[in-house]
């Protein structure tokens, strides 16, 4: 068995030790000193029916069950958290008032978190601590629930307390970066050091410990309340004996159990936030990105059109993103408006060049731009020629020369403006 553990250890991480291995060990237990006395059957007369072999020993067929088991609850570990988070059955009738209920925990948990964010804005600005209410620590409580307790969208709440937790986490880098978790973190996972991917593991772990510690106590509930109503009749006096307070005791231990997934699940969550904050970036440079941010606005309309190019591959009339910033930069308002530019340049006397970018509106949903700034680089050893710069044949005077940075106004969709400038060698 230790020669196994080992072998485990090394192909699946601690992982499947300590999230599945553990709680099955935990259920054959039980199964083994409750079920299977009510029920009046011997391990050894257990084992003989699920194998076709002879058992000599029960050490064999012991593992070989618990092996399975184990292998089966790892294999199922997605449809489980996706049966506790409700989307199943969140279209059914409990599914409807569960949804209900949680939609009004979650209003209540904002009004909190919205009198404590004006509160703590009110001290701070007139430097009165002194007089917040005595409960306003309870009130920041209260408001760091609300923040992992449940997704921005009211219309992404789940039935379940442990699937609005998850759905929390998971809109953590749409709502802030602009990021489609769902489609990078599987990309950003492969970026992540090893110290944080050990994190994350141990974090995933503690979750999927707690979470099948309560599906197998609810199997057990199950199989100590179908022995004893099929071993014992309801009105005899055993009827009140153990069996039915096992059964209850089984029952808490499954509701005990699930509110420590959710306790581990917003811990899991955290980590998940921690990698999306700190590695973002060299998720960026491992897709090939080399294009310079100036500021978090910029930052989301790259991440939001690199999600929608994962997300629609095959999109037609799809403007790829271009993997670095060259010499010529557009910034375009709103930021998320997809421009394209043709560069040409023609050499003149006296050592000159003539420099034409043509723009074009090239957004693919027809999205015009209220204003559009170009900011072009200028090679080492030149100056831009005084009173060259040209929009659309109109000379126009540029914000700054080094680099050159021109206002072109506002572009329509599929509209084009060509700007010129000259350069000259020093």
């Amino acid at each position: 068995m230790t020669s196994f553990l080992n072998t485990l250890s090394g192909q699946f991480a601690k992982n499947i030790l300590m999230g599945t291995l553990f709680p099955v060990v935990l259920f054959v237990i039980a199964m083994a000193a409750v079920v299977l006395p009510l029920a009046g059957i011997t391990p050894h007369a257990m084992f003989e029916t699920l194998f076709l072999w002879d058992q000599d020993s029960l050490v064999p067929a012991l593992t070989t069950f618990v092996l399975v088991v184990t292998f089966v609850l790892f294999a199922l570990n997605i449809p489980l958290i996706r049966l506790y988070e409700g989307y199943p059955w969140q279209n059914s009738l409990l599914g409807q008032w569960s949804t209900k209920r949680q939609l009004r925990r979650a209003n209540l948990l904002k009004q909190i978190r919205d009198r404590a964010r004006i509160l703590t804005r009110q001290a701070r600005e007139k430097d009165v601590s002194n007089a917040l209410p005595d409960d306003f620590s309870d009130l920041l409580n209260l408001s760091g629930r609300a923040r992992s307790a449940f997704p921005v969208r009211e219309t992404s709440i789940l039935p379940t307390r442990l699937g609005n937790v998850i759905r929390a986490f998971e809109g953590y880098a749409n709502v802030k970066y602009g990021i489609d978790a769902i489609m990078l973190w599987p990309r950003l996972a492969e970026k992540l050091p090893k110290d944080t991917s050990e994190s994350l593991d141990s974090a995933k772990a503690s979750f999927d410990f707690m979470l099948n510690c309560s599906v197998l106590s609810i199997l057990t509930a199950a199989a100590v309340l179908t022995a004893g109503l099929v071993r014992h009749h309801p009105f005899t006096s055993s009827y009140l004996g153990g069996w039915p307070v096992q059964t209850a005791c089984f029952c808490a231990l499954a509701y005990l159990s699930y509110l420590g997934a959710i306790n581990r699940a917003a811990s899991w969550g955290m980590e998940v936030k921690v990698a999306f904050d700190l590695y973002r970036f060299d998720l960026l440079t491992g897709l090939g990105y080399k294009t310079e941010i100036s500021g978090p606005v910029e930052e989301r309309a790259l991440w939001e059109q690199i999600s929608f190019q994962f997300l629609y591959p095959d999109a037609p009339n799809l403007t790829p993103l271009p993997y670095k910033t060259g010499q010529t930069e557009l910034r375009p308002f709103p930021l998320y408006v997809v421009l394209s530019s043709e560069r040409s340049v023609t050499w003149e006397a006296n050592q000159i060049q003539a420099v034409t970018i043509k723009v074009t509106n090239a957004d693919q949903f027809r999205r015009s731009a209220q204003s559009v700034t170009i900011a072009e680089k200028i090679a080492k050893g030149f100056r831009v020629v005084p009173n060259s710069v040209e929009l659309d044949t109109v000379q126009v005077a540029p914000r700054a020369t080094d680099p050159l940075v021109v206002g072109l106004g506002p572009l329509s969709p599929a509209a084009s403006k060509s700007l010129i400038y000259k350069v000259q060698r020093i």
